[in-house]
């Protein structure tokens, strides 16, 4: 994830993946990520949504150039 949310107000605390019952070439994954609360703010989480393996990611770790993924964008508050 990219930029990394304020680690102050939220951090990242697992990733899991199910593809269900049946793994078929094409066929749909579910991805559940998990946060946890560090204290009060503001912060954006942003992730990309890639529809094909390896198509959001240029080789060296950055994010290849629109549009091969939809970046969604989560806006944050902790109170």
């Amino acid at each position: 994830m990219d930029p990394e949310p304020d680690a102050a107000v939220v951090r990242a605390t697992g990733r899991r993946s199910a593809a269900g019952d049946q793994v078929m070439p094409g066929g749909g994954t579910d991805l559940t990520f998990t946060f946890e609360a560090t204290g009060a703010g503001r912060t954006e989480i942003v992730l990309m949504h890639c529809t094909y393996a390896g198509t959001c990611d240029t080789g060296d770790g950055t994010p290849a150039p629109a549009p091969t993924g939809e970046r969604v964008t989560y806006r944050v508050t902790v109170r």
